[in-house]
């Protein structure tokens, strides 16, 4: 049962969740007891201090999906799609792709979808479903 703030409590026989808008946020509340629990990104979890990290226990984690795709417009040829695949997939190796992965929400790299298109959006439309 979704509640208003962390100051609210559910009915005794059902679990309260609240969405605090920021992993930090979520950390906190968990490390001062005002939550029990909370759910946060992998990237944003390795990010805590491992001293931090020592005093939380990980419940259940999800499988990895994609968190961005990159479209193309339809106008461009197959020769301007893969220099534009090409570039993103080694961006991570200079320092100036780095930075600007670094700027585009702290990404790490760009990869290929595992499986191709079809067979990684059929996981994730899967995933949606069962997430109803």
């Amino acid at each position: 049962m979704e509640v208003e703030s962390i100051r609210d409590r559910p009915d005794k026989d059902s679990v309260g969740y609240v969405f605090s808008d920021s992993d930090e946020t979520s950390i906190q509340w968990v490390l001062s007891k005002r939550v029990s629990a909370a759910a946060i990104g992998s990237s944003d979890f390795l990010k805590i201090p491992q001293e931090t990290r020592d005093q939380l226990v990980i419940l259940a984690k999800t499988e990895s999906v994609p968190r961005h795709l990159v479209m193309v417009s339809p106008t461009l040829t197959p020769e301007q799609v893969e220099a534009i695949r090409v570039a993103l997939l080694a961006a991570d190796k200079n320092k100036e792709g780095k930075d600007k992965l670094e700027g585009f929400e702290d990404t790490a790299k760009f990869d290929e979808l595992p499986g191709g298109v079809e067979q990684s959006f059929a996981r994730m439309r899967k995933l949606y479903e069962l997430s109803k």
